[in-house]
């Protein structure tokens, strides 16, 4: 059994309580430490006092997007390499952008599973 020590840390950003509490349930009852918050301006103060592995974020949120916290992110030598995964609610159709912009993968229609697959491919101990 992983102890806590050993257990990921996922960072879940989005101003949508509902979707993010399903997305964060369903990490956790898969032995993930998960870490929210509802604004990028909480997701990067938390980045930077805390260990996180994965960067989870919402794109369309008000005042600060996920467009914005990524590039927050990317401006900190310390976060520059954090895997950081972006998604949306509803099909977008500038998935290119995202990834552009900084983001490692993005997933669309916020599906918790396919979430965690794409954390799994971007956290090779997870495998197995």
């Amino acid at each position: 059994m992983a102890t806590q020590a050993d257990r990921l840390r996922v960072l879940l950003v989005d101003d949508e309580i509902v979707v993010r509490d399903a997305i964060a349930r369903f990490m956790r009852s898969r032995g993930t430490d998960v870490v929210v918050a509802g604004t990028a301006i909480v997701a990067l103060t938390v980045l930077q006092l805390h260990a996180i592995d994965v960067l989870v974020s919402g794109i369309e949120m008000p005042r600060r997007d996920g467009f914005w916290l990524i590039r927050a992110v990317r401006s900190i030598p310390a976060l520059r390499a954090i895997p950081a995964i972006a998604f949306t609610s509803v099909a977008r159709d500038d998935s290119q952008r995202i990834l552009d912009a900084g983001f490692s993968a993005y997933v669309e229609n916020a599906n918790p599973h396919r979430l965690w697959v794409t954390i799994q491919s971007l956290q090779p101990r997870l495998a197995g």
